[in-house]
């Protein structure tokens, strides 16, 4: 039983420095997902260190999130601790957590996924996970406006503008649209792009 923590350690720190995840942040984090085995775990633990926030809904509208989860069914505690991460600037927390659920056939998961992705700098990386939850789910608004804004940090402003225009044929000017509107007038003028999000 020793030699095989003492393996999983080595092979959990090699995977660290590979992805340049501070050690300190996610070393307890790593374990439970490496040993424990049960990412519920982790949720429990870890959730007294990031508390709720008054609203811990994403923008999607409640009618979505529902429909979804008639659809897809709920992404669990776990998929909520990433988001919290997520708004604590956790990025990469998030996106090992969101991994582990193994998750790729629901759209909130994927859209979180490229979230986190986009905001520790990997924009390409992220419009992957957002088509993904767009092919699952074609009226996910907030992940279409999330796909604009990462077609922006790629200095592609049509392909956001494109986006833009599937937001109005899909709910006019709600908020996904003003946020994302909001975000190419910002790239259009020079200045940096309003943070979308939390």
């Amino acid at each position: 039983m020793e030699r095989s923590m003492n393996r999983r350690s080595a092979v959990y720190g090699s995977s660290l420095k590979r992805c340049a995840v501070p050690v300190a942040r996610v070393a307890a984090l790593g374990r439970r997902l490496s040993w424990g085995g049960c990412v519920l775990m982790v949720a429990a633990s870890l959730v007294l260190s990031y508390p709720a926030q008054a609203n811990d809904d994403s923008s999607a509208t409640v009618r979505q999130k529902a429909r979804m989860a008639q659809k897809f069914g709920r992404p669990g505690p776990v998929y909520d601790l990433a988001v919290r991460f997520s708004r604590k600037g956790a990025f990469e927390e998030a996106r090992i957590l969101l991994l582990a659920l193994k998750r790729p056939d629901h759209p909130l998961v994927l859209n979180q996924l490229g979230y986190a992705t986009r905001k520790a700098g990997r924009p390409q990386e992220a419009i992957t996970y957002y088509e993904a939850a767009l092919k699952l789910d074609p009226g996910f608004l907030q992940a279409r406006q999330y796909l604009g804004e990462a077609w922006l940090q790629l200095d592609k402003p049509d392909q956001a503008s494109k986006e833009l225009a599937a937001l109005d044929a899909l709910c006019g000017k709600c908020k996904d649209y003003r946020d994302l509107e909001r975000a190419i007038r910002a790239y259009t003028d020079g200045g940096p792009a309003p943070s979308s999000g939390w």
